[in-house]
Order: C-alpha cells, then structure tokens, then sequence
C-alpha cells in the first residue's frame, strides 16, 4: 500500500486541525487511500438498560448495530469476531445509573472469555452518573477470536447499565493485518 502525502494541500508548516480533516474526509481519494471499505470496523451501542448484579463480571449485551461492514459483530450476543487477522482497536464506554459515594465501576475488554484490558472509575459525588471507558490494542486470528464487554461494581445491590447510542457502546477497527 503507498501513502500520498496530502500535507502540502494545507500550505507549509500548517497544523492538522479538525476542519483540516473534515476536508480530507470529504476528498473521496483519501478515503479510498486511507480508510478502505473492507478494513474491518464495527460500532455498536446498548439499546436498553442492562440490570447487573454487585461484585461480579457481567457481560454487556451490545444489541443495536450503527455500522458493521465485514458483519462479524453478532449484536445477540454483543460480541465482535473479527474475520481478518491482525491487531485491531478497542473502546469501550458505559455508565451506571443511581451511583453512591465510593462505588468501584469497572469495564473490562475480554478476548476468548479472558481480560485483555480494564478501566475503573471510583464515583465520589451522589449527584452525578459516572461513566468509565476502556481502550485497548489486540491481536485477533480471524477465525475463532472474539471480543466482548463486561462490567462490574460493588455498589451492594443490582444497577442498571445506562442504554443508548451515548452512554454505552463498543466499537473496534482494525489497525493492520498480519502478513
């Protein structure tokens, strides 16, 4: 694969800025170059409220696709099995709703059934809803691994996981295959 230099269209010394981007993003050459079709990527969001139990791993069940354009994202089962080897990037968001003071929040990327990769969040102030996120980089087979959300915190009693296109979603892309 070449890479154009597309620098010079913004004159010399020029800094990449958001509205720099929004044009290299309208320049069809450019998406053809650098953001292929077949590059496998996925976004998906919680559509409802989940209800999770204190002190235990409960997966997310992911179920409202927004795009998926290799289809290895089941959103039944909330869980992206990507279909081209390579190393591919994770993020992960969620919020729980009716927090205390001092409740732990964690969301957490697994791979095969195991922790990859983990964020926290200690809520300190009962007026807010916390939200806690999770990134990662990782490997993928392109046959039988799969990645999915899972959440957890020791508040002492079930809370609901905040459903929408906003406050919980997951999404991946991938960032090179292996060769």
């Amino acid at each position: 694969m070449s890479f154009t230099d597309l620098s010079a269209s913004f004159g010399s010394g020029a800094l990449l800025t958001w509205q720099n981007m929004d044009q290299l993003a309208d320049n069809d050459d450019f998406l053809k170059t650098y953001a292929p079709e077949d590059v496998p990527a996925f976004a998906a969001y919680l559509a409802a409220n989940q209800s999770v139990n204190s002190g235990a791993a409960t997966k997310l069940v992911i179920d409202t696709e927004e795009f998926d354009n290799t289809s290895a994202f089941n959103a039944a089962q909330g869980k992206f099995t990507p279909l081209v080897a390579g190393k591919y990037f994770f993020t992960g968001r969620t919020v729980m709703v009716s927090p205390t003071t001092d409740d732990l929040l964690s969301i957490m990327l697994y791979k095969n059934g195991a922790l990859v990769r983990q964020g926290q969040e200690m809520h300190c102030v009962t007026s807010s809803v916390p939200g806690v996120q999770v990134m990662a980089a990782a490997s993928a087979n392109g046959t039988t691994d799969y990645f999915e959300l899972y959440v957890s915190h020791d508040h002492g009693s079930a809370r609901d996981f905040l459903g929408g296109q906003k406050s919980t979603y997951f999404s991946g892309f991938m960032l090179f295959s292996r060769t």
